[in-house]
């Protein structure tokens, strides 16, 4: 009679079913029995996936050998480095039946390679053009040639307006097919309006890219200037009275003249900074008998941006047998575009002093400013 023991085989697993492993590395595989044996055991075992066998990977032979005794075998896969952009791939491996063990539940085992994508990014971050260039473009280029489709979404911003302002081809995204050239161009076609106006920016920001990495520069910036003729206008000149005899106008070498404060405001529609010390650019006339003279002093206050806001100054009149005085003044911006003059009739003060008689101009001490523009 024969009394069979049936043999205490032990089960074996993958420890894990799935890991992932760069280009350029070994990855293990591990087996593991549920218990030690006194067998050597054997699992053959197939492979599978995306990944290509010698071009993407390399692989210790079938099967997977367990010592007696021991719990656990190993599979060695070598990554290969082949610098090719191309997305995810796999290396399965499933076990086979092995022997002097059974299979457990996780007997499939997936080793991804991360994709090696390419780059994205603009070739530059900005540029400058004027409003009568027609249309101007921007450049997105793909750091290599791409093995699967590249779709790179972008958005449009800044302070320029989409239709009135210009209009951008394609309108959201652009697209690297496989095999396709290494850049793409958008095309702004920009409006040439018929006013003035301050220079305006277009900001294309691109998006997360499908199949491929943003890196920078994933922003640019148009900005477009204005081409045509914005002069600086003035308004609200005023002259506030300091004193009718003042110790600050003592350059004429004779009697004090009247010391006033003047302000006036200012605005450039191109954007265009003021000219510092332009305000200089005052002219005079008195009445009746044009026998008074004036001076600008040389310092200005400006308060505002520098395309608008205020300017203050001040200027001495020597009222002698006249009563009153129109002064009218001018400022040009950086652009060289000069504002229409602005007037005001400035009356003699009561207590300013009198000088009998009219002096030449080479005796009465008019700046060079003062002479601006002709009386």
């Amino acid at each position: 009679h024969t009394l069979t023991i049936p043999a205490q085989v032990p089960v074996v697993n993958f420890t894990a079913a799935t890991q992932s492993a760069a280009e350029g590395t070994v990855a293990t595989i591990t087996a593991q029995l549920s218990q030690p044996s006194t067998q050597a055991i054997t699992l053959p075992f197939t492979l599978s996936g995306t990944a290509t066998s010698g071009a993407d990977y390399t692989i210790t032979t079938s099967p997977i050998t367990i010592a007696a005794g021991s719990t656990t075998g190993t599979i060695s896969v070598t990554v290969v480095a082949d610098g090719v952009p191309e997305p995810n791939e796999t290396v399965i491996v499933t076990l086979g039946t092995p022997t002097n063990a059974t299979l457990g539940a996780t007997t499939v085992h997936t080793l991804t390679i991360p994709a090696q994508l390419p780059t994205v990014s603009f070739t530059t971050a900005s540029q400058t053009v004027n409003e009568a260039v027609g249309s101007t473009t921007i450049t997105v280029q793909i750091s290599s040639t791409p093995a699967q489709p590249v779709i790179v979404p972008f958005t449009v911003g800044g302070t320029a307006t989409s239709g009135a302002d210009y209009t951008i081809t394609p309108a959201s995204s652009l697209t690297f097919a496989v095999g396709t050239p290494l850049a793409q161009t958008l095309t702004v076609t920009v409006v040439n309006g018929p006013t003035g106006e301050p220079n305006e920016t277009v900001v294309v920001t691109l998006g997360a890219p499908t199949n491929a990495t943003l890196v920078s520069p994933s922003v640019h910036t148009i900005t477009i200037t204005d081409n045509n003729f914005h002069p600086p206008v003035l308004s609200n000149l005023g002259f506030v009275l300091i004193a009718a005899v003042s110790s600050g106008c003592d350059v004429f070498g004779g009697p004090l003249g009247a010391e006033y404060q003047y302000q006036f405001s200012y605005s450039d529609a191109g954007g265009d900074v003021i000219i510092p010390g332009a305000t200089d650019s005052l002219a005079y006339h008195f009445h009746p008998s044009e026998i008074a003279d004036g001076f600008v002093r040389s310092s200005s206050t400006y308060t505002g941006t520098g395309s608008s806001g205020t300017i203050s100054n001040s200027v001495c009149f020597l009222f002698q047998g006249d009563t009153s005085v129109d002064v009218s003044l001018f400022v040009t911006d950086v652009a060289g575009n000069r504002s229409a003059p602005i007037a005001v009739n400035v009356p003699k003060p009561v207590g300013a002093n009198i000088v009998a008689g009219p002096q030449p101009l080479s005796a009465r001490g008019r700046s060079p400013a003062a002479l601006a523009v002709p009386r």
